[in-house]
């Protein structure tokens, strides 16, 4: 169900009166930015975008059906015949009106961030809550200025939880967000060299992040990872109360052990009681503790708990674990920073009964003026991890530079149809192969082709094909 709004609630929302009525009692069923979804009783919110602008739309809204809009003052066609509100700033109208159902609902809510990570967590967290509860959670990665209000209209009055990702690239989204959610607990999964193009530092992504933890009062609660020193310092002196987790025993919650198995995916003990994922990887296995946690907080019992983190098999393009007939791979194309290809690369060096260990990575966007350094950083540290760097695209080619300065064997492609080439002649049998950057680089385009030749090499059927 999505969020309905009367012309009382709206007009109070925006702070202003529409500047026609045709009808007092119009009620709206959903709120909508896209004139192609737009449907009868219906409010349109146009939104002015760097590619498009929903102002040029709001003709076509209201022939669709919409009988409210709000939008910048002008003409359009059947402007005459809705309630519209004239706004300068269509977003900024957007997250009004989500702040005004976010404030008429009694739903705790549950924000996560985080420079790594969040996605995954938000899953899980999910999983976990809807053991027991009506859980409502952001769908995909709906975590911006415009996605975060999107996902808050999806809370209905009879949920009994809500899990919202915050996602940032500049300074102070993650205080805006929190204004917006109003959250009772926040997560922090981590804090990472990613987006420095717009917030500059580490120490600046820090400080961002930490918004939400800032944003809560006394008796709210921020969980983060306590592995990190940097967060568990900024953490100190904040006024809400403080729960860290992670693989380190310093922390308020963490496992009396812990493994991953011959595919990655782990399992660790709690009190006693052990959790599998299916998921895999050693990040993940602390993203799973900062969902035991919020079970917990919750007041559920960890045999629920663990039923939920099982149910999580992975998200697309983000650690997938596929078996191309004797090659295994390890699929991460949705986001990349230095670390969290680092962290992916070790997931990959603790899979078994493999023979070489490949890494083919892309650009990791969104690093400023560091990215060369970084890129470069990055294939040096891959050493003793993996085998073999395949770098591809220009941006992509400091990396093999690093790898080749560490001593490691190496190769640069200019484009992805090159490296889809050579990885599909040169993959042996028994190979792991790791495909990892920031989702700019489309790197799947690489996977399609290399899974298809080694299926069909290995006799085994190509998905799509023969049923």
């Amino acid at each position: 169900m999505s969020a309905s709004f009367t012309v009382a609630d709206v007009t109070t929302a925006l702070g202003r009166e529409p500047a026609q009525l045709p009808d007092p009692a119009a009620a709206f069923e959903r709120v909508v930015i896209d004139s192609r979804r737009t449907a009868a009783g219906d409010l349109f919110v146009a939104i002015r975008g760097d590619h498009f602008d929903g102002n040029d739309f709001l003709g076509a809204a209201v022939e669709a059906g919409a009988t409210g809009a709000v939008g910048e003052d002008g003409p359009f066609d059947g402007r005459d015949g809705v309630a519209f509100w004239p706004v300068e700033d269509g977003r900024e109208a957007l997250q009004k009106l989500a702040v005004h159902h976010r404030r008429r609902l009694e739903v705790p809510l549950v924000a996560i961030t985080g420079s790594n990570g969040k996605t995954t967590t938000k899953e899980l967290v999910a999983a976990v809550l809807s053991q027991r509860f009506r859980t409502t959670w952001t769908q995909g990665n709906l975590n911006n200025q415009i996605g975060v209000p999107l996902t808050l209209f999806e809370i209905d009055p009879e949920d009994e939880w809500a899990v919202v990702e915050l996602g940032t690239n500049r300074s102070g989204e993650i205080a805006r967000l929190a204004e917006i959610t109003g959250p009772e607990v926040g997560i922090i999964t981590n804090v990472a060299a990613s987006h420095l193009e717009g917030l500059g530092t580490v120490e600046k992504v820090v400080e961002e992040k930490m918004a939400l933890g800032r944003a809560l009062g006394s008796g709210e609660l921020l969980i983060y990872c306590g592995d990190q020193e940097r967060l568990r310092e900024a953490a100190a002196g904040l006024a809400c109360d403080t729960l860290s987790y992670g693989l380190e025993p310093h922390n308020d919650l963490a496992p009396e052990g812990w493994s991953l198995d011959e595919d990655g995916r782990g399992t660790f003990r709690l009190d006693g009681r052990t959790f599998r994922l299916r998921i895999p990887g050693r990040h993940n296995l602390v993203n799973a503790l900062a969902a035991v946690a919020m079970g917990r907080e919750a007041g559920i019992e960890d045999g629920a708990i663990a039923a939920g983190l099982a149910e999580i098999d992975g998200l697309p393009l983000r650690m997938q674990l596929q078996r191309w007939g004797d090659v295994t791979a390890l699929i991460d194309c949705y986001n990349a920073n230095p670390e969290s290809v680092l962290s992916a690369a070790s997931t990959l060096s603790r899979l078994g009964g493999t023979r070489r260990r490949v890494a083919v990575l892309g650009k990791m966007l969104e690093l400023g003026r560091r990215s060369r350094e970084l890129h470069a950083r990055t294939g040096r540290e891959l050493a003793g991890t993996v085998d073999l760097v395949i770098a591809v695209g220009e941006e992509a080619s400091p990396i093999a530079e690093g790898a080749a300065a560490a001593g490691l064997e190496n190769r640069r492609f200019p484009g992805r149809e090159a490296a889809a080439e050579w990885l599909i002649d040169h993959l042996r049998s028994g190979d792991a192969v790791l495909f990892k950057a920031s989702r700019g680089a489309e790197l799947e385009r690489v996977v399609a082709p290399v899974r298809e030749a080694c299926l069909e090499r290995s006799g085994l059927p190509v998905p799509g094909e023969g049923g």
